[in-house]
């Protein structure tokens, strides 16, 4: 790989992550999954939710996704 192809792919937007649990756990079971993304600076985030409907939790994982203004 050429050096200008290496600066390039080093300037280029990282892809966002976001985690969402399952059943019988919160948002700290990926502590160390978001600690190895953000080493190499990904933004990463772990959606708090609670688990109580299938609208409800689609609700409050699309809104972990939206940028922050």
């Amino acid at each position: 790989m050429e050096n200008t192809q290496i600066e390039n792919a080093a300037r280029a937007p990282q892809p966002t992550f976001v985690l969402e649990h399952g059943a019988f756990d919160d948002g700290s079971s990926w502590n160390g999954v978001i600690a190895d993304l953000r080493r190499p600076g990904y933004p990463v985030g772990a959606a708090a939710n609670p688990l109580r409907t299938v609208l409800g939790q689609a609700a409050i994982t699309a809104a972990a996704q939206r940028p922050v203004p």
